[in-house]
């Protein structure tokens, strides 16, 4: 007598989502790697010859966690300035630097960066500095919010 393979049960959707730890019905796609000819088609921004990933950021917070083959760690943080808004700036941080700084009770990685303009070269910012930079931001609005208000404050920064 031969023994049959139990099927396996069906998961719903949102069970399932919780579960692998990526939420239900984002917008996120599962579109593989395209060229920068594919990328430009399915209207993303092209930035050099290498495959681009593709993704559709929702409104609200949301972060993009990328590790490469190396195990490096860096995220991308897109933050609205007001709630379930659409994001307005991108902090970005890499995890795996070899120079911590200490800040009140906890410990960030210092950042290496380096800024591209039309004139004079580049900007360079290196971990070592005497005033080291522990998360770069890059503003996606044309204005700073109103920084008088204390959320806006706890959000971001603007230079």
């Amino acid at each position: 007598m031969t023994k049959r393979a139990k099927k396996a049960p069906q998961i719903p959707e949102t069970v399932a989502a919780k579960r692998s730890g990526k939420p239900a019905n984002y917008p996120l796609t599962d579109r593989g790697p395209y060229t920068p000819e594919g990328a430009m088609a399915a209207g993303f921004a092209y930035f050099n010859g290498g495959d681009h990933l593709c993704v559709d950021v929702p409104d609200e917070s949301f972060t993009v966690s990328c590790r490469t083959s190396e195990g490096r760690r860096i995220t991308f943080a897109f933050l609205p300035y007001r709630e379930n808004g659409p994001p307005q700036a991108v902090d970005i941080q890499y995890h795996d630097s070899p120079v911590l700084i200490e800040h009140s009770d906890t410990v960030l990685p210092a950042q290496s960066f380096i800024g591209f303009g039309p004139r004079r070269g580049d900007v360079r910012y290196s971990r070592h500095s005497t005033k080291p930079c522990t998360l770069l931001t890059v503003i996606l609005s044309d204005e700073c919010p109103n920084l008088t208000d204390a959320k806006a404050k706890e959000q971001v920064a603007c230079a």
